[in-house]
């Protein structure tokens, strides 16, 4: 565990960094490239098998954990590429690497979006609760869509990304 503190004073993503070459697992390799071996007739992934003969722990102990991959390769059971964590931090890597399986599709990146997020900027700046040609309804008119949307935007719980610079 040491060395994982001194690797975060170093680097920006600890995680990521790792030393040495991969170690393929030479077994059973299954179809999303995990290497997989049976102990009492039960399939376990050969990258936890590995994490925990070198941690001197049992399965059992890491059972509501994820063994992940610092090196991003899912044969590899070298323990120095294995880190332990949860299922959040296991979502955050695969986020931060790029390999997200729904990508952001908020705000502008979403296809359906009506709005641009200069739109929500004015929206916030001309909106006057209570005014007849700066409220709610004539927003919406204005911008085409409902007052809802608008009233929504105004309190920030849609487009809450978007910040008044």
């Amino acid at each position: 565990m040491a060395k994982l503190a001194d690797k975060q004073e170093l680097f920006s993503h600890p995680d990521d960094v790792y030393v040495g070459e991969c170690v393929i697992y030479t077994g059973y390799i299954n179809k999303r490239g995990y290497g997989q071996k049976h102990i009492s007739r039960k399939p376990h992934y050969a990258h936890r098998i590995a994490y925990c003969e070198a941690n001197g722990i049992s399965l059992d102990s890491i059972k509501d954990l994820v063994v992940r991959h610092k090196c991003d390769n899912p044969s590899c059971v070298n323990p120095d590429h294995l880190i332990i964590g949860t299922v959040a931090d296991n979502n955050r890597d695969r986020s931060r690497r790029g390999r997200n399986s729904y990508p952001d599709r908020s705000g502008e990146k979403n296809g359906m979006a009506k709005l641009k997020e200069c739109d929500v900027i004015c929206i916030r700046r001309e909106y006057v609760r209570g005014s007849v040609g700066n409220g709610l309804r004539s927003l919406a008119k204005r911008y085409g869509v409902s007052t809802t949307m608008i009233a929504d935007i105004v309190n920030h719980r849609n487009w809450s990304n978007v910040s008044e610079v």
